[in-house]
């Protein structure tokens, strides 16, 4: 314990006797340099060497009774990350081809063609039978120009309809039926003869083959005349079933079928 503070006190005292030599030589070095200024200094500096010493830490004194410390070595100082620098990585192998996926692309790229080549079998079927309809036409155009044109034995040449309802040979046949039905009329005698002269209806009714009227008749036209138009029924009415009178009929066959299968409008006069 007694040497402790000796050992204290000698490195105090050389430390106070290391600042004293070491001022002194300072100072000197000063002093020195003033002195000699202005005058070239051809000598080489001179190189100081420092002693490191140590100097004790003021505080309170470590208990003799306890064990020494033991020395603990320095933090280490923090280490700079390391990058790792990598590269381009290599391309992946391939994958080997699934049987399986391959055999469905064949059997998609089947069932297309063969979608393909139904829709261009179509369109040669639809092409052909075009130009097969194109052609019976044409034929027949050719075959039309060496019969004689459509039309009625008592037509004219150059006639502008087939249609015998429209053709002179039906009209002339609507105009006998109604001179006939017209001579068969017998209007009361209420009517005067000048209003009488100037009455016209129009009966409509359905000729049979036999020439008999079918059914009723109807008054398609009105006279305005209510005696008038009853006295034109009662004269159709002549040529009905169950009587001996029958209306002629058209030798003509186009004719006489347009007769029989549309119905008669015969215009009746009372100045016949």
């Amino acid at each position: 314990m007694n040497g402790e503070p000796r050992d204290l006190g000698l490195r105090v005292a050389s430390t106070i006797v290391a600042v004293v030599i070491n001022g002194g030589l300072f100072v000197g070095m000063a002093l020195a340099g003033v002195i000699g200024r202005g005058e070239p200094d051809e000598a080489a500096p001179e190189i100081l060497e420092f002693e490191s010493i140590e100097i004790l830490q003021k505080g309170k004194p470590r208990d003799p009774k306890l064990l020494p410390r033991i020395p603990t070595s320095p933090a280490p100082m923090p280490q700079e990350e390391q990058v790792v620098k990598t590269g381009p990585t290599e391309p992946e192998a391939p994958k080997p081809p699934d049987p399986n996926e391959i055999r469905l692309q064949q059997e998609r790229e089947e069932k297309e063609r063969q979608k393909k080549e139904a829709e261009l079998r179509k369109l040669q079927e639809d092409e052909k039978k075009k130009r097969q309809a194109a052609i019976a036409k044409a034929l027949e155009r050719v075959g039309d120009e060496d019969e004689p044109p459509e039309g009625a034995e008592d037509g004219f040449d150059g006639g502008n309809t087939t249609d015998p309802t429209k053709g002179s040979a039906f009209l002339g046949y609507i105009s006998q039926l109604s001179l006939i039905l017209s001579r068969n009329l017998e209007p009361p005698a209420t009517i005067a003869p000048d209003v009488l002269k100037r009455l016209t209806c129009e009966v409509r009714f359905q000729l049979g083959a036999d020439g008999k009227v079918k059914g009723e008749p109807i008054i398609a036209r009105s006279s305005g005349n209510q005696f008038f138009d009853d006295a034109a029924l009662r004269a159709v009415k002549k040529f009905g079933a169950g009587t001996p009178e029958k209306l002629p009929l058209p030798t003509e066959p186009k004719l006489r079928q347009a007769v029989l299968t549309r119905p008669m409008e015969p215009v009746m006069r009372g100045d016949r």
